[in-house]
C-alpha cells in the first residue's frame, strides 16, 4: 500500500508540473479542466497497471522422503510473535484525519443548504436565486446563486456579475469541487490535492470570464468590476465567486490579494494558436507513455513444464503426501529459512538425532516429522545448514534377504543430475571425474553386487548434449561393463515385428524368430520410491555468488527486483547481500533467466493427476 501511495503521488506531481509549465497560462480552458480532472484519475489508475509475463520453467529436483510406519508424540514448535503496534497507530491517525475532513465537508454542505432553506428565493429558468439578509459577495453552488438581498433589490449587482455566476452554474463547476473534496477526505495527507483544488477553481474563473466576454461584455469595464469585488467579503470554501483572488491558497502564489486578479487579466488577453495547442497535446502522449512505463509494475508467472510425481503403494499415504505437496509447493522458490523455521528444525532434528544414536539399528521416524524437516532443510542456506543440527539419517532395517549393517548402506547407488551438476550418493562429482568417482565408490563391491544392485538415477533440467557426454563416461565404469555396457539413459525401444506379406506361405519355418528380450536397464526415474534403501540427505546448494558467476558464463539475462541488470551488476549485488533469493529459469536454453529479489520468490506448480 505504501508503494502504491508513493507512485500515485509521484504521477500526480508530474502531471501537475506539466500543467503549471505548459497549460495554465494558455487559453485552452476547457482542455485544462479535463486535464486536471483526468490527472487525478490517471494518478490512481497507473500504479494499478500490471504487465504479466508467462514463462515455462523446468522442474527442480524434489528431495527424497521416506514412508515409515511409526508414531511419536507431536512436537510443539510454535513461537509467539510480538504485536506490531505501528500499523495500529498509523491506522488510527489516518482514520482521525478522514473523520476530521469528512465532518468539515458535511458541515460545509449543511451550511449551504441551510442558507437555501432559511432565506427567500425565486427560480429563474433552471437557476435558483437565493437572497441573503447579510451582505455577501455573489457566489454560486450547484444551481443556486447567492446574492445580498439589499444589493439585489437596489439593482447594485452588475449584469456581468450575474453572467459570471450563471456560467459557473450552467457549466456545472460545483461537481468538480465536490469530486476533489471527496478525494481530500480519503487522501487528506497528500498536499498536492490542495494545490490542484486551487488550480481547478482558478480555471473555473477563467472559463466564467471567457463566457462573460464572449457574451459582449466590455473587457475594461469587466476588469474594473473584478477590482471592485476583489476586496469584498469571502465566500464558502466550496462555492464559486467573482472575487476568487482572496482565497488562502491564492496568497501562496501571489504577494498581494490582487495577484490572481492580475493573472485573470493576463489570461483574458491571451490567445493560444491552434498550432501551439496541438504541440502541447502531442507532448501529453509521450508523457503518459513514460508514466505507464515508470510507475506500472511487472509480474512474471512461472509454470512448470512437467512435474515429477512421487508415488506410494499405500493410497492413504499417497493422499496425505499430495495434500502436503500442494501446501508447500509455493515455498520452493524461497532460499532462506526464517528464525522461527530454524528453531523448529533444530528442535525436531535434535530429538531424532539423539534417539537414533541411542537406537542405531532402528532409524525410523513418522512421515509427518520427515516432511517438516525436509521442507525447512530445503529452504536453508549453506551457512544455515552449517550452524543447524545435522539432518537425521533415516535407514530402514535390514531384511534377511539383503545385506545388513554397513554393507547395505555402502552398496546403494544414487546418481542425481540437475542442470549439469552431478552427485553420487550425495557427494559432488563432475563430468571429468565421474567415471573415476563411481569406480572409487564401488571398488570394494563383490562381482555379484554389480549385477544385483540397480542404480537409482534422477535427471532434471539437464541438456541432452551433457547427458550424452555423461553417458559415455558412465560406460567406461566397471559397474557399466559388468552389466553389459549399459548406459545411464534407457535403451531404445525394440524394433517393430517384421511385416507379413500376403501371398507367402506362412509356415512355421518362414516366420522369423522374435527378437531377444532387452536386458534390464538401470532405473531412470523422476521420483524415488521410499523403500529403495538409504538415501543421504540432499546436498547443500551452490552459494549465491557461485550460481551468479556460473550463469554469467552462460550469457544469462539477469533481473534484480523485476528490472534487467548486467551480469557484473548481478555479481556486485550478491557480493553486498548474500541473503538474496535467486531463481534460475530456462536453464537448458541458450539464454537462461536469473531473477534476484529481496522478497521470497514463489513458483506456481502444476500437479500431475
Amino acid at each position: 500500500m505504501e508503494v502504491y501511495i508513493l507512485k500515485s503521488a509521484a504521477c500526480l506531481g508530474i502531471l501537475f508540473l506539466f500543467y503549471k509549465l505548459l497549460l495554465e497560462n494558455t487559453s485552452l480552458h476547457t482542455t485544462k479542466r479535463f486535464f486536471l480532472l483526468g490527472s487525478l484519475a490517471i494518478s490512481f489508475i497507473i500504479p494499478c497497471i500490471t504487465f504479466t509475463t508467462y514463462i515455462q520453467v523446468n522442474p527442480l529436483v524434489t528431495n527424497i522422503l521416506t514412508e515409515v510406519p511409526a508414531s511419536t508424540p507431536a512436537l510443539d514448535t510454535g513461537i509467539s510473535e510480538a504485536t506490531n503496534y505501528t500499523l495500529y497507530i498509523l491506522g488510527g491517525i489516518y482514520l482521525l484525519g478522514v473523520g476530521i475532513f469528512g465532518i468539515r465537508f458535511g458541515h460545509n454542505l449543511r451550511s449551504v443548504f441551510t442558507k437555501v432553506r432559511n432565506n427567500s428565493k425565486f427560480k429563474q429558468r433552471s437557476i435558483v436565486h437565493v437572497l441573503l439578509k447579510l451582505p455577501v459577495t455573489p457566489h454560486s453552488f450547484f444551481n443556486y446563486i447567492f446574492f445580498s438581498k439589499k444589493a439585489y433589490n437596489n439593482g447594485e449587482i452588475p449584469e456581468e456579475v450575474l453572467m459570471h455566476e450563471t456560467a459557473h452554474v450552467e457549466q456545472k463547476h460545483s461537481w468538480d469541487i465536490v469530486f476533489i473534496e471527496l478525494l481530500r477526505i480519503a487522501f487528506w495527507f497528500n498536499p498536492l490535492l490542495y494545490f490542484i483544488k486551487h488550480s481547478i477553481k482558478l480555471n473555473h474563473e477563467f472559463l466564467a470570464d471567457r463566457t462573460v466576454l464572449n457574451q459582449g461584455a466590455d473587457t475594461a469595464s469587466y476588469q474594473t468590476i473584478l477590482l471592485d469585488f476583489s476586496s469584498k467579503s469571502s465566500v464558502p470554501s466550496m462555492a464559486h465567486s467573482i472575487n476568487y483572488s482572496s482565497s488562502g491558497l491564492g496568497k501562496l502564489f501571489s504577494k498581494n490579494s490582487f495577484g490572481l486578479v492580475k493573472k485573470r487579466f493576463t489570461v483574458m488577453k491571451t490567445h493560444t494558436s491552434r498550432r501551439a495547442a496541438w504541440l502541447r497535446m502531442l507532448v501529453i502522449l509521450p508523457l503518459m507513455a513514460g508514466l505507464i512505463y515508470g510507475f506500472s509494475s511487472t509480474k512474471t508467472v512461472e509454470t512448470i513444464v512437467s512435474d515429477p510425481k512421487v508415488t506410494f503403494e499405500n493410497p492413504e499415504v499417497q493422499k496425505e503426501y499430495d495434500t502436503w505437496y500442494t501446501n508447500v509447493a509455493n515455498e520452493i522458490g524461497n532460499s532462506k529459512a526464517t528464525p522461527e523455521q530454524l528453531a523448529a528444525y533444530n528442535k525436531i532434528a535434535a530429538f531424532w538425532n539423539k534417539r537414533f544414536n541411542e537406537t542405531p539399528n532402528s532409524r525410523i521416524m513418522p512421515l509427518s516429522e520427515l516432511k517438516k524437516l525436509e521442507t525447512i532443510y530445503r529452504l536453508m542456506t549453506i551457512e544455515q545448514r552449517k550452524q543447524a543440527q545435522p539432518f537425521p539419517e533415516c535407514k530402514p532395517p535390514a531384511t534377511s534377504n539383503s545385506p545388513s549393517g554397513n554393507d547395505a548402506i555402502n552398496k546403494i547407488l544414487v546418481i542425481m543430475i540437475q542442470m549439469s551438476e552431478i552427485t553420487i550418493n550425495g557427494k559432488q562429482s563432475s563430468l571429468k571425474t565421474f567415471a573415476r568417482d563411481l569406480d572409487k565408490l564401488t571398488k570394494n563391491w563383490e562381482e555379484t553386487d554389480y549385477t544385483s544392485i540397480k542404480p537409482i538415477i534422477k535427471i532434471a533440467s539437464t541438456p541432452d548434449e551433457f547427458l550424452k557426454k555423461l553417458d559415455a563416461e558412465y560406460k567406461k565404469t566397471h559397474f557399466s561393463k559388468a552389466n553389459g555396457g549399459f548406459g545411464l539413459l534407457p535403451p531404445p525401444p525394440p524394433p517393430p515385428a517384421p511385416k507379413v506379406i500376403k501371398g507367402v506361405n506362412d509356415t512355421d519355418d518362414n516366420i522369423p524368430p522374435p527378437p531377444p528380450p532387452a536386458p534390464d536397464a538401470p532405473r531412470v526415474i523422476n521420483s524415488v520410491n521410499y523403500t529403495d534403501g538409504n538415501i543421504p540427505p540432499p546436498p547443500p546448494p551452490m552459494s549465491q555468488l557461485d550460481i551468479i558467476v556460473k550463469m554469467a558464463k552462460k550469457k544469462s539475462t539477469f533481473y534484480y527486483e523485476g528490472k534487467e541488470i548486467t551480469s557484473d551488476e548481478a555479481i556486485e549485488v550478491v557480493k553486498k547481500n548474500s541473503d538474496l533469493n535467486i531463481q534460475v529459469t530456462n536453464s537448458s536454453s541458450k539464454n537462461p533467466t536469473v531473477k534476484i529479489s529481496k522478497e521470497p520468490i514463489y513458483v506456481k506448480k502444476k500437479m500431475i493427476p
